[in-house]
């Protein structure tokens, strides 16, 4: 299976069975700061790294299967499964091209994918999907638009755990400490789900140690 779908992000999918699994390896710290520093993975490395046959095959199937999303597209035109998996292989690339330093190109892949996360949600509301669309706008560096993704998740859904964290993590990125600190500090109190307290309370001795 292509490797968007094995290399997802923390904030792709920010649920208790991955944290557990996170947890359990010690995994924690280095994903998070793979997030924060673009390009890295878990291990250090980074799509750089790789040898450049690797890399072009990646970018061939990835141009691939977006053609095959643009053919779709012209068939179903409202299918919000298309729509959505056409935004998801267009954000792969944005990421794929902004680890290779091309950022022009990067920038408009993520502008293209928010502008189909954006036509699926004007038509149904999902949470998961506006998550997903937070995500797109951080990696882009719109910090204020992924932030208003998360206020509408939060409107509706204030103990949504997935959003939380994502917005802690965001406020990471912003280097807002003080915010971060806040929201974690939140998490990390006692009543909420051990997993996610044991994250939060690593991420708020991260935040301090920055403050």
């Amino acid at each position: 299976m292509l490797r968007i779908f094995r290399e997802r992000r923390l904030l792709a999918r920010v649920v208790l069975g991955v944290l557990v699994g996170m947890l359990a390896l010690g995994l924690i710290g280095s994903t998070v700061a793979w997030y924060l520093e673009p390009g890295r993975s878990p291990s250090g490395s980074s799509r750089r790294d790789a040898p450049e046959a690797e890399q072009q095959s990646e970018e061939a199937e990835l141009r691939l299967l977006l053609a095959r999303y643009e053919a779709m597209q012209k068939e179903r035109p409202e299918d919000p499964a298309v729509l959505t998996g056409f935004a998801r292989v267009e954000a792969e690339l944005g990421r794929f091209y902004l680890e290779q330093g091309r950022q022009e190109e990067g920038r408009e892949f993520y502008r293209r994918a928010a502008g189909h996360f954006e036509a699926v949600l004007a038509r149904q509301e999902d949470a998961s999907l506006r998550l997903e669309l937070a995500e797109v706008y951080q990696a882009a560096g719109s910090f204020e638009q992924a932030e208003e993704q998360l206020r509408k998740v939060l409107a509706k859904d204030p103990d949504n755990v997935q959003a939380q964290v994502q917005r802690g993590l965001l406020r990471e990125a912003r280097q807002d400490w003080p915010g971060a600190a806040e929201i974690w500090q939140a998490l990390a109190r006692e009543g909420t789900d051990p997993t996610v307290r044991e994250f939060a309370r690593a991420r708020l001795k991260a935040v301090r140690e920055k403050m």
